[in-house]
């Protein structure tokens, strides 16, 4: 049942996956700011908790979700 949960947060965490590509692809991005913030602050809060639990499949999804809503961030200042 673990392989499942690993699956599941690999899947979840490649969902940026589209928008960092279109924000490299593009040099900018264009998501609201207020909705990448909020993205982010959720990510690095829930990256926290699950560090704290040692919950690895969880630790594959927001670990990558984290670093790829800063990206998006960085590109959205290119505005």
């Amino acid at each position: 049942m673990e392989y499942v949960g690993i699956l599941a947060s690999l899947l979840l965490a490649s969902c940026g996956v589209p928008a960092i590509i279109d924000a490299h692809k593009n040099g900018r991005c264009t998501m609201p700011k207020l909705f990448l913030l909020t993205w982010c602050a959720g990510e690095i809060l829930g990256l926290i908790y699950v560090i704290y639990l040692q919950d690895i499949p969880l630790i594959l999804n927001y670990g990558p979700n984290t670093l790829a809503t800063i990206y998006l961030l960085h590109m959205s200042r290119r505005l």
